[in-house]
């Protein structure tokens, strides 16, 4: 995690592992980040520079160097804490990544034109993979707003017991006095 997101609830061992068992159990996951990276990792770079910008793009690109295990995963949380700590508005960032997606798949329209299995294996790899990203960091920014909504009850209580005990003292000096 980095230093803005190291005090943040990552995901558990449990949400963690419940995703590679649905994900990538038999290796799928890995397969389609191996086809989009064989057959268009210029142009998820390309495209990743110019919506999420130089250092974002680095990220994404990373995690198509990565075998997908509970590291990979967390990688990709990591994302969704960021962009709870920057306070990023989840529509927002659905919206980016929706362009994003947009310009990748008519980039393979344009390259795997005359290609129509490459076509389809990459725009269906790429779904998947875009998919995937989005459970993980959605589960992530819950944790977070769970989290968070947990400590605003515990903060709420405090307030409210210290209130009633200040009425009941002060309603007894009352009462002595």
């Amino acid at each position: 995690m980095t230093g803005q997101t190291a005090h943040m609830q990552p995901l558990s061992d449990e949400q963690v592992q419940n995703r590679l068992t649905a994900y990538n159990a038999d290796g799928s996951l890995d397969r389609n980040l191996a086809t989009v990276k064989q057959h268009a990792a210029d142009i998820i770079a390309e495209e990743a520079v110019a919506t999420f910008g130089e250092k974002s793009a680095e990220l994404v690109l990373l995690r198509y160097d990565s075998k997908v295990d509970a590291e990979w995963v967390e990688q990709v949380a990591e994302f969704g804490r960021r962009l709870y700590a920057d306070e990023v508005p989840v529509p927002k960032f659905l919206e980016t990544r929706h362009q994003f997606t947009a310009n990748v798949i008519s980039r393979m329209f344009e390259r795997f034109s005359g290609d129509q299995e490459t076509l389809e294996a990459c725009v269906q790899a790429l779904q998947r993979i875009t998919n995937v990203y989005t459970d993980i960091m959605l589960a992530q920014i819950a944790v977070l707003e769970s989290h968070d909504a947990a400590d605003r009850r515990g903060r709420d209580t405090d307030q409210f017991e210290r209130r009633v005990s200040d009425l009941v003292l002060a309603t007894t000096q009352d009462s002595r006095g």
